[in-house]
């Protein structure tokens, strides 16, 4: 038996792949939650969701919540917006055994302070269309 896929490991591994060139080139993606170290500018995808489509061997979403932290409201969007473009360019592909079809923004951009960090932040959840078992 093959393990199940992780929506958020996934997604992470692609924004760094395809972040090359972008404003979010050298910007630290964290999964599941932010990691103690470091300062702005940064990404923390968590998982937001999924439904299971048995029919077909799909997350038809995954939904995957990523929050992108600015040093200050400004970059926070700009980062957001970055990230909102990489994933809409992502897919058909496959990497590492997992197929992707195609992603989407499903809420669009809600500006925060996080509350512990006191960070100025974009957030916003992801539907990621993604096979739910390792693709030859």
């Amino acid at each position: 038996m093959t393990d199940p896929i992780e929506p958020v490991k996934f997604a992470r591994n692609l924004i760094l792949e395809l972040a090359a060139g972008t404003l979010l080139e050298d910007v630290p993606v964290d999964a599941y939650r932010l990691e103690a170290e470091g300062e702005p500018p940064r990404i923390v995808l968590k998982e937001g969701g999924d439904v299971h489509e048995r029919g077909v061997g799909m997350l038809n979403p995954a939904r995957i919540r990523a929050t992108c932290y600015g040093t200050d409201p400004r970059q926070a969007s700009r980062m957001y917006r970055a990230l909102v473009a990489i994933l809409h360019r992502a897919g058909p592909l496959v990497r590492d055994g997992v197929g992707l079809f195609k992603a989407f923004d499903e809420t669009g951009p809600q500006p925060l302070t996080d509350p512990d960090t006191r960070w100025d932040a974009v957030f916003g959840v992801f539907d990621l269309h993604l096979a739910d078992r390792p693709v030859a």
